[in-house]
């Protein structure tokens, strides 16, 4: 009976110490990607917000076109896959410098965050900077995922573009991570190269 507890014993211990080891992301540290993690350079370009539907487009800022499938959006802790959203212009494989067109998911137009997320490995955590792309917030600060944002650099803390009117777009200048960096424009340029400055 006691070389039964014992062998009993082992296998609990074995079993602790595997889970303690494999319990943080499912590739090691969760804060530190493998080094051969690919840099991607997508971005959140423009957002329409319309009483008919809003719109949320995408570029590739990169130089290489990126399957954005099983990219998820994140507004206010919802989560939407850009895969299971409607494809409005361009494709889900966006070449480089192209453009990607969705939409299928409601957001707050007087506030709300928007995150852009991409899995690395099979996983994906919200809570963590390295799986976030992209974020922008309107209407006020403290939204959402702002303290990913701001932990990544990609966001200053309070910051945050001022509300628009209905049925107007915030496009992205192409440069910067700031409220500054987007600008309101009655005529949606969704599709097509933005009207805002340098981009």
């Amino acid at each position: 009976m006691k070389q039964y507890l014992n062998i009993l014993l082992v296998l609990i211990i074995g079993l602790a110490l595997f889970n303690c080891s494999s319990d943080d992301d499912g590739y090691g540290n969760i804060t530190n990607p493998p080094a051969d993690a690919p840099e991607i350079d997508v971005r959140i370009n423009e957002i329409l917000l319309a009483n008919a539907g809003d719109k949320i487009e995408l570029k590739n800022f990169g130089d290489a076109e990126v399957d954005v499938t099983a990219f998820k959006l994140c507004s206010r802790f919802v989560y939407p896959t850009l895969g299971d959203m409607t494809v409005e212009t361009g494709s889900l494989t966006i070449p480089a410098k192209g453009i990607l067109v969705v939409s299928g998911f409601d957001l707050d137009a007087a506030s709300a965050d928007l995150g852009l997320y991409r899995p690395i490995d099979g996983d994906l955590e919200f809570s963590e900077p390295a799986f976030m792309l992209d974020f922008v917030q309107w209407g006020e600060s403290g939204i959402g995922r702002e303290s990913v944002a701001v932990e990544k650099g990609i966001w200053t803390a309070g910051d945050f573009v001022p509300a628009i009117a209905d049925n107007h777009s915030m496009e992205y200048d192409g440069d910067g991570n700031a409220s500054s960096d987007w600008v309101d424009q009655a005529d949606s340029s969704l599709g097509s190269e933005n009207k805002a400055a340098g981009n």
